[in-house]
């Protein structure tokens, strides 16, 4: 058998990361690539899924067993922030023109 092979066949996972270490490491890469976002991540709608995905994970973590009283406070704050910077995404997102509206350099001058 394969070391990352289970009892009940292959390892979904080939880091062998389980529970907590995925949404840990999950949520560690989102805030990463928020932090320098990508250019075809880039786009505004996207970034708004992000952030509120990034809430969501942080909710998870909080509510985590195997995680100290401590930890799920700092989560919670985190939270919190996360949350502001998703709302400020959406405001962001609401006011940015569509990728395929037209600019004034792509406009007739006719």
């Amino acid at each position: 058998m394969h070391s990352s092979d289970s009892a009940h066949g292959p390892d979904p996972d080939p880091f062998g990361l389980h529970g907590l270490d995925v949404l840990l490491a999950g949520t560690v890469a989102m805030m990463t690539a928020w932090a320098e976002p990508c250019t075809r991540c880039a786009e505004p709608a996207q970034r708004v899924l992000l952030a509120r995905r990034l809430v969501s994970n942080l909710f998870f973590l909080q509510q985590h067993p195997g995680l100290g009283p401590d930890v799920r406070g700092v989560l919670a704050e985190a939270q919190v922030r996360w949350q502001r910077l998703a709302l400020q995404a959406a405001d962001t997102a609401s006011a940015a023109p569509p990728a395929d509206a037209p600019t004034a350099s792509t406009l007739p001058l006719h």
